[in-house]
């Protein structure tokens, strides 16, 4: 099947199987990255040094540019493992999610 009629699901698997071990390959680590890719989302439409998350209206400020956000988010969508992408984890660290675990 081609790679444009993947769904996230299948995209998370293989970008976990390129992150050499960083990512989980787990259903639970998945609904996980979703919550940080919303963040990264919102992160690369937001301009300033702060960001506004989930229904709580959160307010946090930015780990990463709106530049590396939108690298991070093309990577995710072409399932790219690099220095890049891994600034993900920032954000994850910043939200308290631990993307290796179940």
């Amino acid at each position: 099947m081609k790679k444009t009629r993947w769904n996230d699901y299948e995209r998370y698997l293989v970008l976990a199987d390129n992150s050499d071990g960083k990512l989980r390959p787990s259903w639970q680590a998945y609904l996980k990255f979703k919550e940080l890719k919303n963040a990264i989302g919102m992160i690369s439409k937001s301009s300033g040094n702060k960001y506004v998350l989930g229904d709580s209206n959160k307010i946090y400020d930015k780990k990463i540019t709106s530049t590396d956000a939108n690298n991070i988010l093309d990577n995710i969508y072409e399932c790219v493992w690099n220095n890049k992408t891994a600034k993900l984890f920032s954000i994850a660290s910043q939200l308290g999610i631990n993307l290796k675990t179940s």
